[in-house]
Protein backbone atom coordinates (compact mmCIF):
# COMPACT_ATOMS: atom_id res chain seq x y z
CA UNK A 1 0.00 0.00 0.00
CA UNK A 2 2.92 2.48 1.16
CA UNK A 3 3.64 1.99 -2.96
CA UNK A 4 0.61 2.88 -4.15
CA UNK A 5 0.81 6.05 -1.93
CA UNK A 6 4.26 6.64 -3.14
CA UNK A 7 3.56 6.01 -6.76
CA UNK A 8 0.44 8.81 -6.18
CA UNK A 9 2.75 11.34 -5.55
CA UNK A 10 5.08 10.33 -8.31
CA UNK A 11 1.93 10.97 -10.85
CA UNK A 12 0.98 14.11 -9.99
CA UNK A 13 4.43 15.89 -9.97
CA UNK A 14 5.51 14.31 -12.70
CA UNK A 15 1.80 15.32 -14.49
CA UNK A 16 2.14 19.06 -12.92
CA UNK A 17 5.86 19.74 -13.63
CA UNK A 18 5.44 18.53 -17.64
CA UNK A 19 1.65 20.72 -17.32
CA UNK A 20 3.67 23.64 -16.46
CA UNK A 21 7.11 23.38 -17.96
CA UNK A 22 7.59 24.47 -21.41
CA UNK A 23 10.36 21.24 -23.14
CA UNK A 24 9.40 19.10 -19.61
CA UNK A 25 9.78 16.09 -21.36
CA UNK A 26 13.63 16.84 -22.52
CA UNK A 27 14.30 18.57 -19.37
CA UNK A 28 13.34 14.74 -18.01
CA UNK A 29 14.22 12.89 -20.90
CA UNK A 30 17.60 11.00 -19.45
CA UNK A 31 16.87 11.46 -15.44
CA UNK A 32 15.24 7.95 -15.29
CA UNK A 33 12.45 8.09 -12.66
CA UNK A 34 13.41 11.01 -11.68
CA UNK A 35 10.02 11.83 -9.32
CA UNK A 36 10.60 8.43 -7.65
CA UNK A 37 13.43 10.40 -6.04
CA UNK A 38 11.95 13.01 -3.77
CA UNK A 39 15.11 15.36 -3.73
CA UNK A 40 15.45 15.12 -7.32
CA UNK A 41 12.15 15.98 -8.29
CA UNK A 42 11.89 18.89 -5.29
CA UNK A 43 15.60 20.42 -7.21
CA UNK A 44 13.28 19.94 -10.64
CA UNK A 45 10.40 21.91 -8.99
CA UNK A 46 13.04 24.53 -7.64
CA UNK A 47 14.71 25.26 -10.94
CA UNK A 48 12.48 25.47 -13.29
CA UNK A 49 9.04 26.36 -11.34
CA UNK A 50 10.38 28.23 -8.62
CA UNK A 51 8.41 26.78 -6.16
CA UNK A 52 10.73 24.87 -2.99
CA UNK A 53 8.71 21.69 -2.44
CA UNK A 54 10.50 21.28 1.40
CA UNK A 55 9.32 24.91 2.06
CA UNK A 56 6.00 24.18 1.47
CA UNK A 57 5.82 21.14 3.37
CA UNK A 58 7.97 22.29 6.25
CA UNK A 59 11.28 20.41 7.27
CA UNK A 60 9.79 17.94 9.44
CA UNK A 61 7.07 16.88 7.62
CA UNK A 62 9.67 17.03 4.20
CA UNK A 63 12.02 14.38 5.87
CA UNK A 64 8.90 12.03 7.25
CA UNK A 65 8.23 11.96 3.28
CA UNK A 66 11.73 11.03 2.73
CA UNK A 67 11.60 8.50 5.07
CA UNK A 68 8.87 6.89 4.02
CA UNK A 69 9.89 6.92 0.22
CA UNK A 70 13.44 5.66 1.00
CA UNK A 71 11.47 2.75 2.86
CA UNK A 72 9.16 2.34 0.26
CA UNK A 73 12.33 2.02 -1.77
CA UNK A 74 13.45 -0.77 0.19
CA UNK A 75 10.48 -2.96 0.03
CA UNK A 76 10.71 -2.62 -3.47
CA UNK A 77 14.23 -2.49 -4.49
CA UNK A 78 15.96 -4.83 -1.45
CA UNK A 79 12.86 -6.91 -0.25
CA UNK A 80 12.96 -4.51 2.66
CA UNK A 81 16.44 -4.96 3.92
CA UNK A 82 18.26 -2.23 4.68
CA UNK A 83 21.64 -1.49 2.51
CA UNK A 84 24.21 1.12 3.32
CA UNK A 85 23.09 3.49 1.22
CA UNK A 86 19.90 4.04 3.10
CA UNK A 87 21.90 3.97 6.52
CA UNK A 88 23.97 6.72 4.84
CA UNK A 89 20.44 8.51 3.58
CA UNK A 90 19.31 8.71 6.75
CA UNK A 91 22.02 8.67 9.36
CA UNK A 92 19.14 9.88 12.08
CA UNK A 93 17.15 7.45 11.39
CA UNK A 94 18.44 4.54 13.38
CA UNK A 95 18.48 2.29 10.47
CA UNK A 96 20.74 -0.84 10.48
CA UNK A 97 22.68 -2.48 7.80
CA UNK A 98 20.76 -6.04 7.21
CA UNK A 99 17.29 -4.49 9.19
CA UNK A 100 14.00 -5.67 7.87
CA UNK A 101 11.72 -2.74 7.23
CA UNK A 102 8.21 -2.98 6.68
CA UNK A 103 5.31 -0.75 6.42
CA UNK A 104 1.76 -0.38 7.68
CA UNK A 105 -1.78 0.98 6.38
CA UNK A 106 -0.99 3.83 8.63
CA UNK A 107 2.55 4.93 6.66
CA UNK A 108 0.67 5.10 3.35
CA UNK A 109 -2.18 7.25 4.83
CA UNK A 110 0.38 9.53 6.42
CA UNK A 111 2.30 9.38 2.78
CA UNK A 112 -1.33 10.66 1.54
CA UNK A 113 -1.53 13.30 4.19
CA UNK A 114 1.57 14.63 3.72
CA UNK A 115 0.95 14.33 -0.31
CA UNK A 116 -2.41 16.16 0.56
CA UNK A 117 -0.77 18.99 2.60
CA UNK A 118 2.33 19.15 -0.58
CA UNK A 119 -0.35 19.94 -3.36
CA UNK A 120 -2.45 22.62 -1.00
Amino acid sequence: ILGSAVSIIETFLKRTFLDRVAGGDAIIAKKGTIFQRLDDAAKLYRDHMGIDLPAALGTPEWDRLSVLYGIRHLLTHTNGVVDQKHVTRFPRQGFVVGQRVSATLDDAREVLHLAGRLVA
